[in-house]
């Protein structure tokens, strides 16, 4: 704004002009070096996966994890920058160990805050379940498992 003052004040009324166009300058100088923390701030608040996490290549990289039968399930969102939790289902035929090396996977090689880990049977005969077994219940999940087939 000085900057358009000086200018009406060097140059006169008739260069009242440089006020408006002053402002429009600025603003859009600000809202350019604002884009960057109000995307961020917006996905943070709609818990979007972060850019810097590859949700396939996750997800990949827990099924190689030995233990680990399937992911589904699978969330990463940001409490805040650089703070990432992390939530999925697996399937595994020992539950307590393959929970173990896929949380110790995901904090230690993520770099994860927070990780809840839900693990289910590997099979849904009834020979093959065991008291610490739970099944995902998720509605959403399966019907969009339905739609997709």
């Amino acid at each position: 704004m000085i900057i358009a003052a000086l200018i009406i004040y060097f140059f006169g009324q008739e260069a009242r002009i440089a006020d408006p166009i002053v402002t429009f300058v600025f603003t859009i100088i600000i809202l350019n070096t604002s884009y960057p923390y109000l995307k961020s701030s917006v996905l943070t608040l709609m818990e979007a996966t972060p850019d810097e996490v590859d949700h396939a290549k996750l997800e990949e990289e827990i099924k190689q994890i030995e233990g680990v039968e399937d992911v589904h399930d699978l969330h990463v969102w940001a409490l805040t920058s650089g703070k990432n939790v992390c939530s999925a289902h697996i399937t595994s035929h020992n539950p307590f160990k393959t929970l173990k090396r896929v949380q110790k996977a995901l904090i230690e090689t993520h770099g994860m805050m927070h990780v809840t880990i839900q693990v289910e049977p590997h099979s849904k005969s009834p020979e093959a379940r065991h008291e610490h077994h739970f099944d995902c219940d998720n509605k959403l999940h399966k019907n969009i498992h339905k739609i997709g087939e």
